[in-house]
Formats: structure tokens, C-alpha cells, sequence
């Protein structure tokens, strides 16, 4: 796998968030895992669609930790 695709799997990470984003996170670690090693190639048009790729995951991953941040608060009594 070439440095740059490495470079970005290495922002995948999760083990700093809430457990309940943490989950929504790893699914996301574990596509884009997945896709890293079943699109692997020495071909530079296939490596720079495949890192293009796993920054739109990224995006994603992002938003949907955002998401359920927000799931998680609503989830929460407002009154202790």
C-alpha cells in the first residue's frame, strides 16, 4: 500500500471518542480497511481514486459521528 493511502487511514481512528461514536467511527475505520486492501494497486490513477475515496469516507465518518453526538444528547435526560 503506498504512504499517501496509508496517510490517510492513519485519520481513522477512534479509540479517543464517546463509545457511542466510537462505534459509528470504527465501522467506518473498518470500510475504509476493507477497501484500502481490496483495491490495493501500484497504478497511480488506481491509488489517487482510492485515497479520493477514503477522503470522501472520511467526510462521512464525520458526519455521522456528528450525528450520533446528536442522537446521544437528545438520549440524555436534561434534568439530573
Amino acid at each position: 500500500m503506498d504512504p499517501a493511502t496509508q496517510e490517510v487511514l492513519a485519520q481513522f481512528t477512534f479509540a479517543d471518542l464517546p463509545e457511542a461514536q466510537r462505534a459509528v467511527a470504527q465501522s467506518c475505520a473498518m470500510l475504509a480497511e476493507a477497501m484500502a486492501s481490496q483495491l490495493d494497486s501500484d497504478e497511480p490513477q488506481v491509488q489517487d481514486a482510492v485515497r479520493d475515496g477514503l477522503c470522501a469516507l472520511f467526510e462521512a465518518r464525520q458526519c455521522f459521528v456528528q450525528a450520533r453526538q446528536w442522537m446521544t444528547a437528545q438520549e440524555r435526560p436534561e434534568h439530573l
